[in-house]
Order: C-alpha cells, then sequence, then structure tokens
C-alpha cells in the first residue's frame, strides 16, 4: 500500500479517536449525572454503562487500528 492512501487513513483514525474521546467523555457525564440523581440501578443506568462499555471497547479497536497504520508508515 502506498504511504499517500496510509496517511489519508491515519488521517481517518484520528479524527474517529477525536470524535470517541468527545463521545465518551459525554457519555461518562451522562452516567455520572445519573449516579449523582440517585438513579444508579435504573434501566436508564444501565443503558448508560452498556453503552459506555460498547463505546470504550470500539475506541480501543480505533487505537489499534491506528497504532497499525503508524508501524505501516514507519516500514
Amino acid at each position: 500500500m502506498d504511504r499517500e492512501t496510509l496517511l489519508d487513513w491515519l488521517a481517518v483514525a484520528e479524527r474517529h479517536l477525536d470524535e470517541g474521546a468527545r463521545q465518551l467523555l459525554q457519555q461518562r457525564e451522562l452516567l455520572s449525572r445519573l449516579q449523582t440523581q440517585g438513579h444508579s440501578k435504573s434501566a436508564a443506568a444501565g443503558m448508560a454503562r452498556a453503552l459506555l462499555d460498547t463505546m470504550e471497547r470500539l475506541q480501543a479497536h480505533h487505537i489499534d487500528h491506528r497504532d497499525r497504520l503508524m508501524v505501516a508508515l514507519k516500514a
């Protein structure tokens, strides 16, 4: 694969990481508000926690992808 394509993909991966970080922060804040308001055992809090877990796993995949692209660029 050519360097230009790898750089393009790296730029996309970095945008995904930035957006993911913003969304994770929002989700953590939402979950914190639910807990602070006494809803830590509610269905809404459970769904918010499940979504946060999924988002964290997705962010980890984005990090892995970005890291693989960076290794490929160094080769």
